[in-house]
């Protein structure tokens, strides 16, 4: 071997040499392509503030990137740097031929040869750097988004190749982005059968993902805003657009891809140069070929937990390049470019964006879940039968029997054979009275030789033209089963027609339950057609992806035939899709029930009509391997209902391999054994009797399991989840389960894990972290996240419950209409906590929109605390008689003492200790009723009577729903009695915020919310709030956590019982006392827990959410006192109405034990210093002051003055709770995190809200309480006409509006653009100065450039001035400013990232501009409350001295936000009163009898000073500042907004005749919790009714006086009507006529001279 001088083989110094050498150059190559990717946002910093002004997009662009693609020619070898490329991020320049290097370099591209590489490896002939390619123009909104055009100033080397396209770029949901390429000028084929639904406006602060883009040559990039990490790039090679091929690459942020179906493949791709052609086909599974479906999209998983989808809505021929970059590249031979990124950011939720695209999965018959049994070679209705005979008597389960096209005469479909088949009708009646089904095959091809006159579906059918033409117009023949056949064309509507009556006049006959369409993609026995194909483009287009045989008509129809909608060409890969759209329909008119259809051939969109199988699969163990990618991949294309024909279709099974594809083949969603002619018999009844057993017991276990399965697909096809669900959907942070595909979960709760190996007796098996238990026996296994070895012997499948589910099951039977009748049982898993939860969704299982039409039964299971509950939160008549006879408990750690049922002790239980699971039986309870179900421990401690009355509030904290338990009307007929203390509600994470802000601490003071039921003398039943801080919670504070803890948990060591006052409710009669005490052994007094007891259950801190941001939806139950129990102590009461703290006298003594308890988290803590210990303490003294002002709070809702729910969001889900007392207190909850539509639905069950008079149960109070909802809604026929035309002012249109010298050409349309559409906050730096007249309208770059410059001098001078005071100025300044600004910037916005942080530059910054402010203007000095205008204005323009001029323009020139004068503030008032008394004349009556100090509007002032910012969040507010700013046909557009808000949320003021401090307290609740987008669509629907009121009153002649051109423009000028007095003037100074008025009345005489103070407000005053 020969050796060079460092000692080292040649070839190995030669690799180490050349790897070297391309990481450097690739690492450069990064650097360097980096500088050519520009970010649109940032186009805005690069403008006036810099002094470079560009005028549109393109010459921005061109004067920001250096084009190294302007400098390469394609006759020219590029440049050595220009092809120094990583071999990994080569791109093929040769994909649609081979090239020689001479073809490559004259396409301009590097041509390398890698002589150790063979075919498929890296190209030899790949792009350069910044290929030439499309060159980008300027982005316009569009009413779908924003659009520019691409161009190309020289062809590329592609024949008829697009010089021109129109790229749209639409954010359609916040992680949904929507890309398309076309030409404009003609139109081309798109996929006509995309359900995408429409979108709402979706707000750019919420997107999960940023895109930039490279505008020559032309590339995108998509971003996860969260991150950064890029998730697409285009900018790696060119794109290219001609008549017949479309190429677009990408590199891939991971390369764990999972996609791109149908193929022979693993669950994840081989990225390392391979490729996969989309090109549906006749074609048995194996490897390296194109299948019987095409799915263009891929699931990426990002390695971190996070994941998003691609979807490249194309059904011309396809081939996807896949590489190691990793990367890939699209080719497909037509249509557009139409691309879907979907952003997740889970797996899960990338899978349900995808679905919402393509359409939610059908919901499929109950009875398709059963066991279908099919072969190729049942020759006859007798040999039929016979299979089914033989299935039935060796006792194996048997649903739906089948018949492949053996059942056709002639193989023709539509018939069937007069001598074999001739009583089929009579066999499938007799399956239907045995309770089966019957499906058979229907082939696509008609038969066309058949004599005239005796095959009615081809002599129609031709009649009709419903076949798929050839280029002559005559039926294209092509050869099937039958012989010559012709193929219906079912993108054409009366073929649809056509094929439901061929449907309904065959099922006349054959009372079939379901089809199975089978050769649809579509298969032809010749290429393109009996007489051949025409050599055309079509027929023989440039690039061909890899396939079998080569050209696009091998195996199927000729290209050029003609189809309604287009082209075989463009249409090949949607005829299955197509045919099982027509199936479905004609099922559902014919059969009028649930269809069932099952097709080979797929495409997106397949799920919502179909199933699907595998294909033919050949009978071996890698098959059966395979088979479990190929169902899982399925789920992801939203086709949940799928399966492989089980122990193989082709070739012969052994009786090993059948048992273990049967054992498999159980937990298929579709379970179907299919085996064709020539091959051994494969049915369960024919394997020995070891076999048999094995099958049999499989098969019994799906049937058990069926009602799990079936609410599986309910959830599917409602929420677009998966049924059979790989790992890495559901533990998407585990590294482990990334590739997983030798198992797979049903749903979340099941782990399957099967035997695919021959001889196989044990199974490593994968456990994600967590405690899984043997379905089976209920064995533990607490995994770290491990394989474990597992014993799987023939008769064994290991299946595992996940912790913390409940899984319904049913007593199976041999047909599923038999299991349904049958009795249930529940298999509960309980997490390590002791939790578990599970539902049940329910009908007849056949009929139509039983969803849509509420017809369904929906079970709710919640286990925890050693009791199970069963709530119907809905129930039909298909539960009906339906009972539940046993439970499994897995997870009970100790024997239990006892087990009750609804109260009752059962003695027909077991538990093994060995296991620790316990088993009740011989159960018969009502599936339909809500029952309850508790085992006692000895650890426990607690009784029965606690237990059940507890048992409910385990379900409300799970469910948030009251539904059928809400019967609160004690006694009445039907009803069950009342529970006293069954909670009906709870919540976590409710919050209530302090009524002043505390330094320091947050605003948000989240705490635990529960609502109970308790019966009540007068009302009949009454409901008990209770709100709990999460501070108490978490320090164990015993006091509060009474309010939240049954007296069975440990954590109650000794508690304290308060008297019951007498006056306040009658004590239960005797009889009830007696009652309740009956049945409780042992009493609570024998039932004491000694502190070290083994069994207490204590809460620590790590268990509740000490972040109020946090959801409380969560399915994770790991905070015990989330779900516990309110105990008897929640049934006590004083005579105080709201008990802060329990009572006054316990208030102190509770405090000091919350003290001393804080005290104690840290006594054992590390001391490092005296001054942390001194920090520690005021912590605690901070939290401790917090909870004087927001402690523990508990009234009694039955005798309240109100309860008012207002909702914030659009959904109705967020809100506030506002009660009332009769004495005018008030306590506000806010619901950040949903579930205030849940209580709203409790409330609205509730007797004292439905009714408003209880005048028979209540005689001392004059009415019940009054109850209302809030939803303010504005309709569309309400809004302003032009409403919606405008999009958001972006960096486009803003471009707009300026002329080349970068003036504002025309500034009204510029401001009515911003108050209707507002402006994106990444321009708002650069327009915001307009608006607030730091700059002029009319200036140009090069005059703003000059005058920041002299205005940044200017305000040099006045810092130099404030900086230079003397002792005694200095002295007095900070007297009477600076101490006040010093106090303010410290907490104006600091949960603002541009403020937060110790030491913040920016906060200083803000300080100086206020101090500098006062020193420019000492008359106005500084007022509390600016610092909050100034903060927005310095977060967004981020320069000192520009943000200080803006300040001055917006103090000098917004009237409405300055700090007003007296007469300034008093003209504000007026226009709003005269507005109200215009708009709202009921609310200005009763402002009216308030008298002055109503009319003072007291509530809306802060909304004048502030302009709203502290009603709404920053986002809004700064929407509705841009509004007012604009000041588009008024400069008080802000009395509009006040308007509007009242409109929207002011009813309650008038109907409960608020006072005027409560109407102050009612508005103020309201801050941070309205719609701001709702507010001002509805003050600009006010403002543009005022102007259109033909007569206003003088006293609003001026609100609309000062905004230039276009204010009164309308047509027409109102009338002038004289509202009062002119002191200065005898007239009215705007000609105004006066109204005759009558005459006053007494009682108006009265209330004039209680209000005459009050009228001077309304006199005019002329403006100074």
């Amino acid at each position: 071997m020969a050796l060079n001088w460092c000692g080292f083989p040649h070839h190995i110094l030669l690799t180490f040499l050349t790897l070297t050498l391309s990481s450097w150059l690739f690492i450069s190559l990064l650097y360097d392509h980096k500088e050519t990717t520009v970010r649109v946002t940032s186009e805005p910093q690069l403008r006036t503030k810099y002094g470079a002004y560009v005028p549109v997009v393109r010459d921005f662009f061109q004067y920001r990137v250096e084009n190294p693609s302007d400098y390469v020619s394609t006759d020219q070898l590029p440049t050595g740097k220009s092809c120094s490329v990583a071999v990994e991020r080569r791109f093929d320049c040769g994909r649609d031929r081979s090239l020689t290097r001479a073809a490559c370099e004259k396409r301009g591209c590097c041509y390398v040869p890698l002589p150790w590489t063979a075919f498929g490896g890296p190209p030899w002939c790949f792009y350069p750097v910044s290929y030439p390619g499309y060159r980008m123009g300027e982005l316009i909104p569009t009413p779908r988004g924003q659009e520019a055009n691409l161009t190309r100033s020289t062809p590329s080397y592609l024949p008829r190749d697009i010089s021109t396209l129109t790229l749209e770029v639409m954010a359609e949901e916040a992680g949904r982005l929507h890309l398309t390429l076309k030409d404009p000028f003609h139109a081309r084929y798109e996929v006509p059968f995309a359900a995408v639904p429409p979108s709402a406006p979706t707000d750019t602060q919420t997107l999960l993902y940023d895109v930039e883009f490279q505008p020559d040559p032309f590339g995108l990039v998509v971003r996860r805003r969260s991150n950064g990490r890029v998730l697409l790039n285009t900018t790696v090679a060119p794109l290219l657009f001609a008549d017949q091929y479309l190429q677009l690459s990408t590199t891939l942020a991971s390369s764990v891809v999972s996609g791109f179906g149908e193929h022979y493949t693993g669950l994840t791709l081989d990225l390392n140069w391979t490729s996969i052609t989309l090109w549906n086909r006749d074609m048995a599974p194996h490897s390296d070929t194109n299948l019987y479906g095409s799915h263009p999209f891929c699931l990426v998983q990002e390695g971190d937990g996070q994941a998003h989808g691609i979807f490249l809505l194309n059904s011309n021929a396809m081939e996807v390049a896949l590489q190691p970059g990793p990367a890939l590249t699209w080719v497909t031979t037509g249509g557009i470019l139409d691309l879907y990124i979907f952003l997740g950011p889970d797996p899960q939720s990338v899978v349900r964006q995808y679905h919402r695209v393509i359409g939610y999965p059908m919901m499929p018959p109950y009875w398709s879940l059963g066991f279908h049994l099919c072969r190729w070679g049942y020759t006859s209705t007798n040999a039929t039968r016979a299979v089914v005979q033989k299935m039935h008597k060796a006792n194996f389960p048997l649903d739906v029997q089948w018949n492949d096209l053996d059942y056709a005469d002639k193989r023709r479909v539509f018939t069937f054979d007069p001598q074999r088949f001739g009583d089929l009708p009579e066999m499938v009646k007799e399956f239907h009275q045995q309770g089966m089904k019957y499906v058979l095959i229907l082939d696509p091809g008609i038969s066309s030789t058949s004599p005239p006159g005796t095959y009615k579906p081809f002599d129609e059918g031709e009649q009709r033209g419903v076949f798929i033409r050839n280029l002559t117009g005559q039926t294209l023949i092509g050869k099937v089963w039958p012989g010559p056949t012709a193929f219906p064309d079912f993108t054409k509507p009366d073929t649809v027609s056509w094929w439901e009556e061929c449907i309904r006049d065959f099922y006349a006959k054959v009372p079939l339950d379901g089809l199975w369409i089978d050769m649809n993609e579509p298969a032809n026995f010749v290429q393109g057609s009996v007489q051949g194909c025409p050599d055309n483009d079509l027929e023989n287009p440039p690039y061909v992806p890899d396939m079998i045989g080569g050209h696009l008509n091998s195996g199927t129809l000729c290209m050029s035939s003609q189809q309604t909608l287009s082209s075989h060409y463009n249409l090949h890969n949607l005829y299955g899709l197509t045919e099982a759209m027509a199936t479905y329909s004609a099922l559902l008119k014919v059969r009028a029930s649930r269809p069932f259809v099952l097709s080979r051939s797929s495409f997106p969109g397949l799920g919502r009509f179909s199933g699907h199988w595998t294909g033919d699969v050949r009978s071996d163990w890698e098959q059966l391997q395979y088979s479990i990618p190929a169902v899982l991949l399925f789920s992801l294309y939203g086709v949940p209902l799928v399966g492989a024909d089980i122990c193989g279709f082709e070739g012969d099974t052994s009786e090993e391999l059948c048992v273990r594809w049967t054992q498999l083949g159980a937990f298929y969603p579709f379970m179907r054994n299919h085996n064709d002619r020539p091959n051994a018999p494969q049915e369960p009844y024919v394997f020995g009797q070891q076999a048999q057993a094995a099958m049999r017991s499989v098969m019994t276990l799906r049937y058990s399991l069926l009602p799990f399965l079936y609410t599986l697909f309910h959830q599917a096809h409602s929420s677009a989840s998966t049924v059979a669900r790989p790992l890495f959907l559901e533990f998407p942070s585990d590294p482990n389960c990334q590739t997983i595909d030798k198992q797979f979960l049903w749903g979340s709760s099941l782990l399957i894990s099967p035997v695919l190996e021959e001889g196989a007796v044990e199974l490593a098996a994968y456990l994600p972290p967590g405690m899984w238990y043997s379905l089976y026996n209920g064995q533990p296994y607490n995994s770290k996240g491990q394989y474990l070895l597992l014993p799987a012997p023939l008769d064994t499948i290991n299946v595992h419950v996940r912790e913390g589910h409940i899984i319904p099951q049913q007593v199976p039977a041999l047909t599923t209409a038999a299991s349904r009748r049958n009795p249930f049982f529940l298999t509960v898993a309980l997490s390590s906590e002791g939790w578990a939860r599970g539902e049940l969704f329910w009908d007849d299982g056949d009929s139509l929109d039983t969803v849509e039409r509420g017809d369904y039964s929906f079970i709710f299971f919640l286990a925890g605390q050693s009791q199970l509950v069963s709530e119907p939160l809905k129930v039909n008549g298909a539960l009906d008689g339906l009972v539940l006879g046993e439970v499994r408990v897995f997870g009970v750690p100790t024997p239990p003492t006892g087990v009750w049922v609804n109260g009752t002790k059962v003695q027909d239980y077991s538990y093994r200790s060995d296991t620790k699971v316990l088993m009740v039986s011989n159960l018969a309870l009502l599936m339909s009723e809500t029952f309850t179900m508790q085992w006692r421990t000895e650890e426990d401690g607690s009784s029965t009577q606690v237990l059940e009355m507890s048992f409910g509030r385990l379900l409300r904290r799970a469910s948030s729903k009251a539904s059928d338990l809400l019967t609160f009307n004690a006694g009445s007929a039907g009803s069950r009695s009342v529970l006293d203390g069954e909670i009906i509600f709870s919540k976590n994470n409710v919050c209530v915020h302090p009524a002043e802000p505390l330094p320091g601490l947050p605003e948000h003071h989240p705490g635990y919310l529960c609502v109970h039921l308790e019966k009540d003398e007068t009302l009949g039943s009454t409901l008990i709030l209770t709100w709990v801080p999460n501070s108490r919670i978490q320090r164990q504070d015993e006091e509060a956590l009474r309010y939240i803890t049954p007296e069975s948990s440990p954590v109650r060591r000794n508690p304290r019982r308060r008297p019951r006052p007498p006056q306040h409710r009658p004590p239960p009669a005797p009889e009830e006392e007696e009652d309740e005490e009956a049945g409780v052994e042992p009493s609570l007094q024998q039932l004491q827990l000694e502190d070290g007891d083994e069994g207490s259950c204590e809460l620590s801190a790590d268990e509740v959410s000490r972040d109020s941001t946090l959801g409380s939806d969560s399915d994770t139950f790991s905070s015990p006192f989330c779900l516990s129990p309110v105990s008897e102590a929640l049934g006590e009461s004083s005579s105080s109405v709201f008990l802060d703290n329990e009572s006054r006298e316990m208030c102190d003594e509770s405090m000091t034990h919350s003290a001393s308890s804080a005290s104690s988290l840290d006594s054992h803590a590390p001391s490092e210093s005296s001054q942390s210990q001194g920090v520690r303490w005021e912590e605690q003294q901070k939290v401790l002051a917090l909870e004087q002002l927001c402690g523990v709070f508990r009234v009694d809702l039955g005798h309240m003055r109100s309860l008012r729910l207002f909702f914030s969001d659009e959904a109705c889900t967020c809100g506030q709770l506002v009660i009332a007392s009769r004495e005018s207190q008030y306590k506000i909850l806010h619901f950040h995190h949903a579930g205030l539509d849940k209580l709203a639905e409790v409330f609205q069950q509730w007797k004292c809200c439905r009714e408003t008079q209880l005048k028979d149960q209540v005689a001392d109070e004059k009415s019940c309480m009054q109850f209302s909802i809030r939803r303010p809604t504005l309709p569309s026929t309400e809004t302003h006409p032009e409403e919606r035309l405008y999009r958001r002012l972006d960096v486009s249109s803003w471009l707009r509006h300026l002329n080349h010298s970068g003036q504002v050409e025309e500034e009204y349309k510029l401001r009515k653009a911003i108050f209707f559409g507002g402006i994106d906050p990444s321009i708002r730096g650069e327009v915001w100065p307009f608006l607030l007249h730091y700059y002029s309208y009319d200036s140009t770059s090069e005059d703003r450039e000059a005058w920041r410059l002299q205005k940044r001098s200017e305000y040099q001078e006045i810092q130099q001035r404030r900086l230079s005071m003397s002792p005694e100025e200095h002295s007095e300044f900070w007297r009477k400013v600076q101490f006040t600004v010093d106090k303010d910037v410290v907490r104006t916005d600091r949960s603002n990232m541009f403020f937060r942080g110790e030491n913040n530059p920016n906060v200083e910054i803000m300080r100086r501009i206020l101090l500098n402010y006062a020193v420019f203007n000492p008359e106005m000095g500084y007022c509390q409350g600016m610092s909050d205008l100034v903060a927005p204005l310095l977060t967004e323009i981020q320069d000192e001295s520009d943000t200080f001029w803006c300040f001055v323009g917006l103090m000098e020139n917004t009237i409405f936000i300055s700090s007003p004068r007296d007469e300034d503030m008093e003209r504000q008032l007026m226009y709003l009163r005269e507005l109200l008394r215009l708009m709202l004349p009921r609310f200005h009556q009763h402002l009216m009898r308030l008298g002055e100090d109503g009319l003072q509007l007291l509530f809306c002032h802060r909304w004048v000073l502030l302009c709203f910012k502290r009603e709404f969040p920053d986002t809004e507010a700064l929407r509705m500042w841009e509004a007012c700013w604009a000041h588009y046909q008024t400069d008080y557009f802000h009395l509009f907004l006040c308007v509007a808000i009242i409109m929207l949320y002011g009813d309650d003021v008038t109907e409960q005749q608020l006072a005027t401090d409560q109407m102050l307290l009612h508005f103020s609740n309201l801050s941070m919790h309205m719609n701001g987008e709702l507010v001002l669509r509805k003050a600009r629907s006010l403002l543009y009714q005022f102007r259109l009121l033909p007569r206003i009153p003088c006293s609003l002649h001026d609100l609309c006086k000062l905004c230039g051109p276009g204010m009164w423009d309308s047509r027409y000028i109102p009338a002038v009507e004289c509202s009062g007095e002119h002191p200065d003037s005898q007239s009215c100074p705007y000609g105004g006529t006066a109204t005759p008025q009558p005459p006053p009345s007494p009682s108006q005489l009265n209330e004039s001279k209680r209000s005459s103070k009050a009228r001077d407000i309304f006199n005019f005053r002329k403006q100074s």
